[in-house]
């Protein structure tokens, strides 16, 4: 529906033309008949409509000082003129401040309803135009955000992330991970949404009942944990958001992942009287027996899965922290934090942990050697097990989906959901059989059959357009442009 504000003085004249519009325009939703211009530029200030009509003359502010407060503040919103006045200077002043149309009263009903739905197919162009360039955007950073965070990067695929938000590698960000209760797919969109229009806020995809979000500080604010309280009052107010965990600030892109593993250790060994916790207070009042240099050394062994190294890893660990038995509560609670990472990553990966596997009773150092021992045997034998049911060519099946589904809106988080794995998950898989990820492999796959169905002559370009699954045709012509080097027009008289 196409938000529609009235603004006339004479009461008749007001409700002639919101009767005009409730009867013929179906597509309009009148959310407000006003008198003047001054009530006008209070309600766009709180309730920015998609359009507005409204008279020349009225007491105090006249429609064209309302058309200059939308010219300066609100110059999405479409304004037309319906005016008994037919001087010329105002309508060369109100074309001129970029009136889409101006009707001088008394008009017939026809042409009234006519010169409104011009310039309802005219928003509803834009607004269809901006849903998908919006729907581009969010994939392109959940993509950026996985490829980051688990350290799996080509610089032909996140060129683009830079050139288009102004970012440099140097810059500096931190992960923020939010813990949901009852994840689903409709939360996740909606927390996304929260985020569009912030370009520096990164959004990833949904991870089991977590969401990692990456923020970089920017010129105007670079304290980061003033950017998190912001990030904070957007998402806090939902009381499907649990807890918040923020990880430390780093100067290197490539060193966001350990802000990623930071923010996931706090998650995983929360509070439940907190809301959020940053990091670097956890390490100040929870984490002192933790040496920094063991754990980014484990941290690298689960990354690569190297499953010798990683065992000796934990026990150079536990050789540093056990000196005494009375410290072997703190440190089984240190241990159940490392097995706790490994388990988050090993779901990563498709492999489901029982959460009681993961707790420490050993008594002495030699019982929780033993413990180590055999978890990581388990841990192993659950990964095995799981790629040798993945490799019932897991890869082949998401492209067999995408081929039968291309026509409809697919996302990453659609594939996710259709086969119960996280996104990073089936992204890493389908680049790694098909050599591309799987934005390019279904755009490539709409423009083949676009292609095929301009040949075949039988569809308008309108119709060609949703038969492939966009909607917007002009996206659609850039998209083809970019691929093919023409227009689908120029195509069709090859």
């Amino acid at each position: 529906m196409i938000r529609t504000l009235l603004v006339e003085d004479e009461e008749i004249e007001r409700l002639a033309l919101e009767d005009i519009l409730t009867k013929h325009v179906p597509e309009i939703e009148v959310i407000g008949a006003l008198e003047n211009g001054l009530q006008a530029i209070e309600r766009i200030k709180k309730d920015p409509p998609d359009l507005i009509l409204v008279d020349i003359q009225m007491p105090g502010k006249n429609g064209l000082d309302v058309i200059a407060y939308i010219q300066a503040h609100a110059p999405q919103i479409k304004a037309m003129i319906v005016s008994s006045y037919d001087r010329f200077s105002y309508a060369q002043e109100a074309l001129r401040m970029g009136v889409k149309d101006y009707l001088l009263k008394p008009s017939s009903v026809s042409d009234i309803v006519q010169a409104i739905k011009k310039v309802c197919n005219e928003i509803e162009s834009e607004q269809e135009k901006q849903t998908a360039d919006h729907q581009i955007l969010s994939i392109l950073k959940a993509d950026f955000v996985m490829q980051i965070l688990h350290h799996y990067t080509y610089d032909h695929d996140i060129d683009p992330v830079f050139e288009r938000f102004q970012l440099k590698r140097s810059q500096q960000g931190f992960v923020l991970t939010l813990h949901l209760d009852n994840p689903n797919t409709q939360l996740y969109h909606e927390i996304k949404q929260a985020f569009h229009a912030i370009e520096h806020v990164f959004v990833g995809a949904l991870s089991g009942a977590h969401i990692p979000i990456i923020a970089f500080t920017t010129y105007i604010e670079t304290n980061y944990r003033h950017i998190t309280y912001q990030i904070m009052k957007k998402v806090q107010v939902r009381p499907e958001v649990t807890f918040i965990a923020i990880g430390t600030p780093y100067d290197q892109l490539h060193c966001l992942r350990h802000s990623y593993y930071e923010a996931m250790q706090v998650i995983h060994i929360r509070s439940s009287q907190r809301k959020f916790q940053f990091y670097e207070d956890f390490i100040q009042h929870d984490l002192c027996l933790l040496q920094r240099n063991l754990q980014e050394d484990i941290w690298e062994k689960i990354r690569i899965w190297d499953w010798q190294a990683l065992e000796q890893a934990i026990f150079q660990f536990l050789y540093c922290e056990v000196q005494t038995d009375d410290r072997l509560d703190e440190v089984r609670q240190n241990l159940l934090r490392i097995f706790s990472l490994i388990s988050f990553q090993l779901e990563e990966q498709g492999v489901l942990i029982d959460l009681h596997t993961l707790t420490f009773t050993g008594q002495s150092l030699s019982q929780l050697q033993v413990e180590i021992q055999t978890k990581i045997a388990l841990f192993k034998h659950l990964m095995r097990h799981t790629q040798q049911n993945q490799a019932l060519d897991v890869a082949h099946q998401f492209k067999k989906y995408i081929d039968q589904h291309y026509h409809e809106e697919i996302s990453l988080q659609d594939l996710a959901h259709q086969y119960q794995l996280s996104a990073y998950y089936i992204s890493k898989r389908f680049k790694e059989a098909f050599n591309m990820n799987y934005v390019d492999y279904l755009t490539d796959l709409r423009i083949k059959e676009a292609k095929r169905l301009i040949r075949a002559g039988k569809k308008s370009m309108k119709q060609i357009c949703f038969a492939v699954g966009y909607h917007d045709p002009n996206y659609f012509s850039r998209v083809f442009k970019k691929m093919c080097g023409l227009t689908p027009t120029q195509y069709k008289k090859t």
